[in-house]
């Protein structure tokens, strides 16, 4: 069964944000963790890999949290919540994602994230 996700990736203390691009017509301009759909935890790793050009060798699935009813604007969203960690902090955002920043989670209200 597919779900919504989104993943939280780790390198060391670092937790990455990913900026959506202007032209998405969700959530312009605002940073996110990687969002996707999927039915396990290797589409999962596959999505983080896609967006983020981290290789799959790299990525090792550490946690999944209970899903959470996301307000997505127009609608509720049941959304698991992955923790992703990295042995690399070389990121390449694709797709919808045209920003990448490594930050310490406690600046995260720094950031106008979704």
């Amino acid at each position: 069964m597919q779900t919504d996700f989104i993943a939280y990736v780790r390198h060391e203390e670092k937790l990455l944000l990913l900026r959506r691009n202007k032209s998405d017509t969700n959530f312009p301009g605002l940073w996110d963790g990687v969002y996707g759909h999927g039915a396990g935890p290797e589409d999962v790793l596959a999505r983080v890999a896609d967006v983020t050009g981290l290789s799959m060798e790299d990525l090792s699935l550490q946690a999944e949290g209970p899903d959470r009813g996301i307000d997505m604007g127009r609608s509720l969203v049941d959304v698991v919540p992955y923790l992703v960690v990295t042995a690399s902090d070389d990121v390449n955002p694709t797709g919808v994602y045209d920003a990448a920043e490594w930050i310490d989670p406690g600046n995260m209200q720094d950031y106008d994230c979704i």
